[in-house]
């Protein structure tokens, strides 16, 4: 059983884990010179972190939000040009201010 105390924390905590987790892959983008998560091309750790990033930019990431993440949204352009795959991702359907906060669990 979780404490009322701990219930009214947990979505705090849960918005710092996601910012913590932003904040980690956009410095480590930063020094990538590629661009890339773990190679200097296209791996399938790019194609996760896309998906990733485009569904939270369809719901939670607006254009404000967007801007704090540059590296990380450069990757997910960089990934979605791809020929082999831009088919599958667009960025039509990505929202100008976040429709809900993150989904507390």
């Amino acid at each position: 059983m979780i404490h009322p105390v701990g219930q009214a924390l947990a979505p705090v905590l849960h918005i710092e884990r996601l910012v913590r987790s932003l904040q980690f892959v956009e410095s480590h983008l930063a020094v990538r010179p590629s661009g890339f998560l773990a190679l200097d091309s296209l791996t399938l750790a790019d194609l996760v972190l896309a998906c990733v990033i485009h569904g939270g930019a369809r719901i939670t990431f607006g254009a404000a939000e967007r801007t704090q993440y540059p590296h990380i949204f450069a990757h997910f352009a960089r990934v979605t040009t791809d020929e082999r795959i831009k088919q599958w991702f667009f960025t039509e359907d990505f929202v100008e201010v976040a429709v809900s906060e993150p989904k507390m669990t």
